[in-house]
């Protein structure tokens, strides 16, 4: 992992990893259970997929690469001998299962580096997030209850989602959402700057902000 900063220094690209002390439980707890990327991780740290997994991530993949805008996989031999197994299954799940071609590989006294290209993805218009499907854990930040179920309950007053948009434009948002009692509102915030105030009525009900 310092390698890998060390050599971001070189190509100042952003990576999908890093180095971190006395962060918030929730900033690992939310890439452990990503999709793809709890897999990955698995494989790393020495643990076993089954096939069901293996077919499950094929399918998403590449809509979770395309969330964090992923175009280069880089897979480093360890330094350590030790680490051998656990880095092969690693870089045979990228093989097996992410959209990627490979297009560089190169050893030299620093061990064997290979480098892999994302295939293009285009991604949909429009996106619906449902609280019960796997992939809506991207979604999903700070201020939000338990997974498991149809719906999510939001925890704090400041409840946060990602959404991804490849280019600034009109987007509307339409919200499903219970409110206990009736005269509730919902501000909504985007990147710090507020668009608007959704007015919630009791029950499930939907409201739209654009």
């Amino acid at each position: 992992m310092m390698f890998a900063q060390w050599y971001q220094t070189t190509h100042r690209h952003p990576i999908l990893g890093g180095n971190t002390s006395r962060n918030p439980e929730l900033k690992f707890q939310y890439f452990t259970e990503a999709p793809v990327i709890n897999s990955l991780i698995a494989a790393e740290t020495g643990h076993k997929l089954d096939a069901a997994t293996i077919q499950r991530d094929k399918q998403l993949a590449p809509d979770v690469l395309r969330f964090f805008s992923v175009r280069y996989v880089v897979w480093h031999s360890p330094r350590n001998p030790q680490n051998r197994v656990a880095l092969d299954a690693a870089r045979a799940y990228v093989e097996q299962v992410l959209p990627v071609t490979k297009f560089y590989d190169a050893t030299d006294e620093t061990g064997q580096t290979i480098a892999y290209r994302v295939r293009e993805i285009t991604g949909p218009s429009g996106q619906t997030i449902r609280a019960g499907d796997y992939l809506a854990r991207l979604n999903f930040a700070e201020g939000w209850g338990a997974f498991g179920g149809s719906a999510i309950w939001a925890t704090r007053r400041e409840a946060k989602m990602l959404l991804r948009l490849d280019a600034p434009r009109e987007a509307t948002l339409v919200l499903r959402a219970f409110a206990p009692m009736p005269s509730q509102h919902a501000a909504v915030n985007v990147n710090g700057n507020a668009v608007g105030t959704l007015a919630m009525q009791a029950g499930w009900a939907s409201t739209r902000s654009t």
